[in-house]
């Protein structure tokens, strides 16, 4: 028997575990029946009292001896509890016949203390007392003979038979304990990378909802300061309006974080359709950078889903927040079309441009890459051109 085999029927394994205890209760409440029975049947006296003995003493050994191999098919120490147990099964059939009814418990004991052969051979043993003990006293005839070896015969065969299917019945539910423990295994492995793949996700999710929004927000804040610096003793009119806008932008920022932390869809979109929160962004954006942002809506607006909603605001703030930093621009235009396949928002700029090559592998930004993010978990993409000097365009294309 393998390691794991023994450690699977030891008791406190997957099959023992639960049926160990009913073995116990099951062999004494059968030796305590015999006793009942035999006193019952008329056995009294000193007879009584050595039956009795002998039952207790079964038990006892059976609690010694049996119930440490139980379940671990170990043929030394077995066959040394299948020897004890034969000889006082022995002594009390010369006493009972009722002794017999042991039988019952002490041949699947065989089979699950011993391997199959030994299993087989202490069955022959106790189905040699069962065709002995009966002829003990009494004059012994060749019909008394082949009655008793026929006797321990059938015994033999249906204690064979019955141990092969309780050992099958354990190997079956070893086999099932196994699946089960297997199955458990991979169900947690499973949960835990279920968990893991929704904790990234979830983490690369508020990543791109703060960078386009906090972290956007914070930087044109900072923009905005700066300017409302460089004007503060020249052009006082210049200086507020940019304070203005600071100001506008901070109550923006911290609407977006309550938004954030309570989960809910942009600000911009809560109170408004999704046209008029990019026109508002391009109008900030507009008055942040004093250059013109041209706002244009072709087709017929309708109703997207809030999960497209989200991927389209979120390009116009990202784009508009690179032209705010990076394009150093003239003009600018936004324009969010319609049309029955899919929703498209593009951005363009006349301004510095880069080198396209840039959005090539990782060097690609967080922003740009958040947009690829948000296009693609939405079925749709993403398209950035540009030239170097020559301005930039942004695309993005939504089912």
């Amino acid at each position: 028997m393998s390691d794991a085999d023994a450690e699977a029927c030891a008791p406190g394994g997957s099959f023992w575990e639960r049926h160990v205890v009913s073995w116990h209760a099951v062999f004494a409440g059968v030796a305590a029946v015999t006793v009942l029975l035999a006193l019952v049947d008329g056995l009294r006296g000193p007879r009584l009292g050595a039956y009795a003995l002998l039952a207790a003493a079964s038990v006892g050994w059976y609690w010694w001896a049996g119930r440490p191999v139980l379940g671990y098919q170990d043929d030394r120490r077995g066959a040394l509890y299948a020897a004890g147990a034969v000889l006082l099964l022995a002594g009390m059939g010369l006493l009972s016949s009722y002794a017999f009814f042991l039988l019952f418990v002490l041949f699947p004991q065989m089979f699950a203390m011993l391997s199959l052969r030994g299993a087989i051979v202490a069955s022959g043993a106790l189905a040699a007392v069962i065709a002995v003990v009966p002829l003990a006293g009494s004059d012994l005839t060749g019909p008394d003979i082949a009655r008793a070896v026929a006797a321990g015969l059938v015994n033999l065969t249906l204690a064979s038979l019955l141990g092969l299917w309780i050992s099958g019945l354990v190997r079956e539910s070893m086999h099932r304990a196994e699946l089960l423990d297997e199955l458990r295994h991979t169900r947690d492995e499973l949960a835990a990378a279920h968990h893991e793949a929704g904790v990234l996700a979830e983490r690369e999710r508020l990543s791109r909802e703060i960078h386009d929004t906090l972290a956007q927000g914070f930087t044109s804040m900072l923009m905005l300061a700066q300017a409302a610096d460089a004007t503060l003793d020249d052009d006082p009119a210049a200086t507020r309006a940019r304070l203005h806008s600071l100001e506008r932008t901070a109550r923006e920022n911290l609407d977006e974080a309550r938004s954030l932390v309570a989960a809910l869809s942009p600000v911009d979109l809560q109170h408004a359709s999704l046209v008029s929160a990019v026109e508002r962004v391009a109008a900030g954006t507009e008055q942040d950078l004093g250059v013109p942002v041209a706002f244009t809506v072709d087709g017929d607006p309708r109703p997207l889903t809030p999960r497209t909603e989200v991927v389209l605001l979120r390009a116009a703030q990202e784009a508009l927040a690179n032209v705010r930093k990076h394009a150093d621009a003239g003009r600018v235009s936004v324009c969010l079309a319609y049309r029955d396949e899919a929703t498209r928002l593009v951005v363009a700029d006349d301004g510095r441009g880069f080198d396209p090559g840039l959005l090539d592998g990782q060097s690609r930004g967080f922003g740009l890459r958040g947009m690829q993010a948000r296009a693609t978990q939405a079925g749709g993409s993403l398209d950035v051109t540009s030239r170097c000097p020559g301005g930039t365009t942004v695309r993005v294309e939504v089912p």
